[in-house]
């Protein structure tokens, strides 16, 4: 499967890291491996993406090691049977990061006092 990394198109200020967690945590996987093809390193951050095709430009959060991940606006070629996990562009509020799922009206903040990379409910 091809999809493009967006991942420059957002808030620097909300940690890949922690979409690292949101999608383990929305997927009920634990991120092991770097999806993309032919990489066989551990994923060190959550990587946004789109699919690489004009009927579907949703946003979505992929495990990606950090090589793969600054591979801004390139293509890459992710395992066919990835889980990708639904995001909404990142928007911030008062100076919070905040993530939504789209089949949700749930909004996820992003803090880091129970540490790097958690996500609470916000409202």
């Amino acid at each position: 499967m091809k999809v493009r990394n967006v991942n420059g198109a957002a808030s620097s200020r909300i940690g890949s890291s922690g979409l690292l967690a949101y999608w383990e945590k929305a997927s009920g996987q634990n991120a092991s491996m770097c999806f993309a093809s032919g990489c066989i390193n551990r994923p060190s951050v959550g990587g946004r993406v789109q699919r690489d095709s004009p009927d579907d430009k949703s946003w979505y959060v992929i495990p990606l090691c950090a090589a793969c991940n600054d591979k801004k606006g390139q293509e890459l070629e992710i395992w066919d049977v990835a889980k990708l996990v639904p995001v909404l562009p990142v928007v911030e509020a008062d100076d919070r990061p905040l993530v939504r799922h789209p089949g949700s009206h749930a909004w996820y903040a992003m803090r880091s006092p129970s540490g790097p990379g958690s996500y609470s409910e916000a409202f």
